[in-house]
Formats: C-alpha cells, sequence, structure tokens
C-alpha cells in the first residue's frame, strides 16, 4: 500500500507527458514519403512558436529552379480546411506545376502553415494563438529564411473552407500585408449578426462568445474599417464555390459586400460539386493559379511604378 502513492503519481505525470504530446503532435504533421516523392520542391520546416508555446510545422513547395537561382519570389500562403495541417492540402500545388512546365505562369513559393480546427483565431485562453502564429511569426519567417518578395503586392492568401475564412479575414484585416485573397468553398461570415447555430458553437468554443473577441475575427468588420486602404491598394478577390455548396451563400453575399465597396471580386460557380477542394481544384484550380499570376504581375508593376515616382 506504501508504494500506492508514488505509483498513482508516476501514473499522472506519464498521463500529463501523453496528453502534452499530443497536443505537440497535432501542430506538427511530417510529409508522407508519397508526398516528398511526388511533389517537386517540397520542404517542411518546424520552429517553436512563442504564440503557441509549442513547436509548430509548415510546409514550404519552393518552385523549380529556386536553388539555382538568385531572384525573389512571390508567396501564396495556403490555408487549410479544419482539421487539416500542413500537408493535407499539398495537392494544390500540382496546378502550378502543370503551368510551370507550360510557361504559363511566373514561379511562386506556396507556404502551407498547420492550423488544426483553430478557425484561424487567437483563441480566449490564450493556448491556440494560430493567427499571431502566421502573422507575427511565420510571415516574417518565410521572408528570412526564403528569397521572397516580402511586400503586400508579393504576398497572397488562399484557402479551402476554414482557410476561405481565414484568407479573407487576413486580406480585410491587414491590408498591408497581403493583396490578394483566393477562397474556395465559401465565403465570409458576419459573425456579429450570424445566425448559423454551427458557427455560433464555434465562436463560443473558441472565443468564450466574447463581443470584442467577435469583432477582431469578423471580417465584414475589417471591411468595413479598412475599405478605403484596400481600395486604394487594389486588393484583388477571386471566390470559387461549387453550387451544391450549403456555403454558397456565403460566397455570394461577401462578393456584394465588396461590390459595395467598390472592390473588385470575381466569383465562380462550380456546377455538380459541393463542399469538396478535390472538386473545386479539378475544374478551377488552374484557373485560379493564373488569376494570381495576373495579380501578382499587376501588383508589382504598381509598385515598381509608384517606387520610380518616389
Amino acid at each position: 500500500m506504501k508504494t500506492l502513492p508514488r505509483t498513482l503519481k508516476c501514473l499522472a505525470i506519464l498521463i500529463i507527458a501523453a496528453q502534452s504530446h499530443i497536443v505537440a503532435a497535432q501542430w506538427v504533421k511530417a510529409p508522407s514519403k508519397e508526398q516528398l516523392e511526388k511533389i517537386p520542391g517540397l520542404v517542411h520546416e518546424t520552429f517553436e512558436s512563442v504564440s503557441m508555446k509549442t513547436t509548430v510545422g509548415y510546409s514550404v513547395v519552393l518552385p523549380p529552379g529556386y536553388k539555382t537561382s538568385k531572384q525573389r519570389y512571390p508567396v501564396v500562403y495556403w490555408l487549410h480546411g479544419g482539421g487539416g495541417n500542413e500537408c493535407s492540402s499539398l495537392y494544390t500545388a500540382a496546378s502550378w506545376a502543370e503551368l510551370y512546365e507550360a510557361d504559363q505562369v511566373r514561379p511562386v513559393i506556396l507556404v502551407y502553415p498547420n492550423g488544426f480546427r483553430s478557425g484561424y483565431m487567437d483563441h480566449h485562453d490564450g493556448k491556440v494563438m494560430i493567427e499571431s502564429m502566421i502573422i507575427r511569426e511565420l510571415v516574417p519567417q518565410i521572408d528570412k529564411q526564403y528569397r521572397t518578395i516580402a511586400t503586400r503586392a508579393g504576398r497572397a492568401a488562399h484557402g479551402f473552407s476554414m482557410g476561405s475564412s481565414g484568407a479573407l479575414k487576413f486580406t480585410a484585416k491587414y491590408p498591408r500585408l497581403f493583396g490578394t485573397a483566393v477562397a474556395y468553398g465559401g465565403g465570409a461570415v458576419d459573425l456579429e449578426r450570424t445566425q448559423s447555430r454551427f458557427i455560433l458553437d464555434i465562436l463560443e468554443r473558441n472565443l468564450k462568445s466574447d463581443p470584442k473577441l467577435i469583432q477582431q475575427n469578423n471580417t465584414y468588420h475589417f471591411l468595413a474599417k479598412n475599405h478605403p486602404i484596400l481600395r486604394k491598394n487594389d486588393l484583388r478577390v477571386l471566390l470559387i464555390c461549387g453550387d451544391d455548396d450549403s456555403w454558397k451563400e456565403s460566397a455570394v453575399t461577401y462578393r456584394a459586400a465588396l461590390q459595395q465597396k467598390n472592390i473588385p471580386c470575381q466569383i465562380k460557380i462550380v456546377p455538380g460539386v459541393g463542399h469538396s477542394l478535390r472538386g473545386l481544384m479539378a475544374a478551377e484550380g488552374k484557373s485560379a493559379a493564373k488569376f494570381q499570376d495576373r495579380a501578382f504581375r499587376e501588383a508589382l508593376a504598381r509598385e515598381s511604378a509608384a517606387a520610380l515616382e518616389n
């Protein structure tokens, strides 16, 4: 009986250690051998995130010729859907790879953060701080680690589902960081006015339904606040959604909100596709990459012209 307390103590330590490992492991998911073999330029990295207080993983797909060239490249931050990780959407890189071979787009660096089920929000308890991790830590690290075009003109946010809302929020909230958004499988939801039980449950879970925190994550709030600079900076937005997707209305509504602010927005509704990134990529992945290529070219040309004037 004397050894029981010590045994229980050791068991408790093992349980805590195992739980800590599980929590840490969800933020790091290395690519499979098959992904490493099939995706040229794929690199997986980790870093100790101050915001997250744990090790966080991210994947990078470098364009052909990166290692032998000295040029700088624009960057696309690709945000996966709910429950994904830094490797779950790597197949989207195939659209760019095929266009590179046909010499139809200029090369870019693709960055895939790990957002798990965060909603790309900083949570109320401070344990999940994905927005801070991406904006304050990952973006500067990528610019330091790789030869990027480290300006708004050379930086874009793409995403699917949860990632589409994250991409649209980041471009509206940080107009000096991002110049383009491409959202697959939905648009932005007005979090301060939503009646969706699904969204309300997420806000309760992630933000404790705190009105101030909800506002800090509401894309519509930042659209209203920042639309003059978004318009001045020539923000470009593309929304791609299946006609059988229950989130289609959020894309249609957000496009209307952008147009009311005189901010250009294209929308593509894909027939016969539901809430499926693979379906959307098969139908519009290459056209989205071409859209992004044009947006980068135009933004960088404007940036160069402004620099010459000054």
